[in-house]
């Protein structure tokens, strides 16, 4: 537990978050990688609770049902690398295209040094969700499509034979990379952006629709480029997004499908409900902008927590968290932000009920109590530090953070470090 304001023996900086287990990468994998996304599982059969870790060469499971006993279950090992032929399509191949979007990213220079620099090794980035009991998986910098993995595998995998090696189910190939998916559960759309090498919009990382409702068999179903959007790698590139059915306050798009993304130098909103005829709602620049990198609608969607992955850096303070105004989809606005104590880049963040889960790099995880969503009224209630050894603004430590299975268990992930299992009271 966290006592007198430490955990793991003395060793990890806390409040109110309580460690439970930790799996460094050499438990998890056995070559030299670093963690990247993490994301979860519950079987609705087994009720058996799983951690899908990103690594820079596939994906590991790890069962977290005992959260003070996880099991390392096996490996999902990165797909074949695909190629552009001259008409845009996307094949397999053993020449493929290798990019690197470093030049124009500001980003990605420390990541190419992890990867091997310019697309040359396997990618620091992997991006992992669930649908029906099924996973995507997507990768940037070298193109190997989507991954699809049948989850229900699991239940018949054998103590006695983990870690088992898997093989994906589906591999679909109609991009190449994409820095993000995102999935719409109550619709059954997948959405790829920063994806390249593929059809239309993904050639500049718009919105790149895909059918999954057969689960196992992607479709292709259109896609959204704004080009008003993005800035760093390419006009209309979006970094993540989130795509919900609309059920907040602005009263025009109720029932519609709705995509907020972080494209860099804007926010994006986009109608999606016709996938053959998207519409762009708003395009917002908010003052202090340096790279819109990732955000989350609070339940009721009145408002947007938004992540900016370089204002530490390049504006010189502390770590902010941005509160957009989302009652009027068409005029966005900043409301108000809500500064940490910490210095550290925030990452990636996730809404469960009244509270905010930040994964934060080197400020670790940082659980803020969101019932009144102003910066001012905003509050810090618990915290979890996996790199005490540093506090620098640099581009390491927490990578992301899975913070809804029941009890109060999280699963986060450390660049450097791994997977820790940690608690906190729900």
């Amino acid at each position: 537990d966290c006592i007198d304001g430490l955990a793991g023996d003395g060793v990890y900086p806390c409040s109110n978050v309580h460690y439970r287990a930790y799996l460094s990468l050499g438990e998890i994998n056995e070559s030299d990688q670093n963690a990247n996304d993490i994301w979860g599982w519950k079987d609705p059969q087994t009720e058996k609770e799983y951690a899908l870790v990103g690594l820079t060469d596939g994906v590991v499971i790890v069962d977290v049902t005992d959260a003070r006993e996880p099991e390392y279950v096996g490996k999902l090992p990165e797909a074949d690398l695909v190629a552009t032929s001259k008409d845009g399509a996307v094949s397999k191949s053993s020449t493929p295209n290798i990019i690197s979007s470093s030049a124009q990213d500001p980003r990605m220079a420390f990541h190419d040094d992890q990867d091997g620099g310019e697309g040359k090794g396997a990618s620091a980035w992997r991006d992992i969700k669930t649908y029906q009991n099924a996973m995507y998986i997507v990768t940037d910098v070298n193109p190997r499509g989507m991954q699809v993995f049948d989850l229900e595998k699991l239940r018949n995998v054998p103590k006695s034979a983990m870690p088992v090696t898997f093989e994906h189910d589906a591999h679909y190939t109609e991009f190449g990379v994409a820095h993000n998916i995102a999935i719409n559960e109550e619709s059954g759309f997948a959405y790829a952006v920063g994806s390249t090498k593929g059809r239309t919009c993904a050639s500049n990382g718009g919105l790149h629709m895909i059918d999954i409702r057969d689960r196992l068999n992607p479709v292709y179903a259109g896609c959204h480029l704004e080009l008003e959007a993005g800035g760093y790698i390419a006009p209309g590139y979006i970094h993540d997004t989130q795509c919900v059915n609309y059920d907040g306050h602005d009263a025009r798009y109720q029932g519609r499908e709705i995509c907020v993304s972080s494209a860099e130098l804007s926010v994006l909103v986009s109608d999606v409900t016709d996938k053959e005829n998207p519409q762009t709602v708003s395009v917002f620049e908010y003052t202090g902008n340096r790279y819109a990198h990732q955000g989350w609608f609070s339940e009721d969607k009145r408002v947007f927590f938004l992540n900016d992955e370089l204002d530490e850096i390049r504006n010189g303070h502390n770590t902010r968290t941005y509160i957009l105004d989302m009652t009027n989809l068409e005029e966005l606005r900043v409301d108000s932000y809500y500064q940490h104590s910490t210095l550290s880049i925030d990452h990636n963040n996730y809404v469960v009920g009244n509270r905010l889960y930040q994964a934060n790099y080197l400020a670790g995880l940082r659980v803020l109590d969101i019932k009144e969503p102003t910066g001012s009224a905003m509050s810090e209630i618990g915290f979890f530090d996996t790199t005490p050894s540093k506090t620098e603004i640099e581009f390491d430590g927490l990578w992301s953070v899975y913070p809804w299975f029941e009890n109060g268990k999280i699963v986060v992930s450390d660049i450097s470090q791994g997977l820790f299992v940690l608690e906190m009271e729900p």
